[in-house]
């Protein structure tokens, strides 16, 4: 990171982590109405009713999503208090915040119809404007490790598919 203030930097990237759910949600759609058209071609439909249900369906997946994340985020926190009662390490706080992540995309996405990419920003952000969901003092050095080394991990799996699908095209 940048090094600035952390209040500043935790703002940032919620807002690049929201532009990111923003682009992805608004790629689903798009993805949504082309297989539509694409299974039935004679069905066109105007312009206008086309952008209807554009709207709509972003803010359905955005409502949907941000409520869920909001959901999500204030069950991490509470599972975690619950979590330091029984004595729980610090390591099984953070696999917490893993599994929570994941089961607020999957049950945000698939049973809800909504933006499991938006629901996992702001549960996210909700845990960085509760200081990580009220985590023990140890447990942040652990998360901050750990998200960092998954993040990197992740950007890299992200790069270099990037650039094999980029050789692919070429070389075809």
């Amino acid at each position: 990171t940048s090094g600035g203030p952390k209040p500043l930097r935790v703002m940032l990237e919620g807002e690049s982590l929201l532009n990111d759910a923003s682009g992805l949600t608004l790629f689903e759609v798009f993805f949504h109405l082309l297989q539509v058209q694409m299974e039935h071609p004679e069905d066109s439909e105007p312009i206008g009713t086309i952008v209807g249900q554009v709207f709509l369906a972003v803010f359905q997946l955005g409502i949907i999503g941000f409520l869920m994340g909001m959901v999500f985020g204030m069950l991490t926190r509470l599972f975690l208090r619950f979590m330091r009662y029984m004595g729980a390490g610090h390591d099984q706080e953070v696999a917490l915040t893993l599994g929570m992540a994941y089961l607020a995309y999957w049950i945000t996405a698939m049973p809800c119809k909504g933006s499991g990419v938006v629901a996992v920003a702001v549960m996210g952000l909700y845990g960085a404007a509760t200081n990580w969901w009220d985590m023990s003092t140890h447990a942040h050095e652990t998360f901050d490790g750990f998200w960092e080394t998954l993040a990197f991990v992740v950007n890299s799996l992200v790069f270099l598919y990037s650039g094999a699908s980029v050789i692919n095209f070429f070389v075809r």
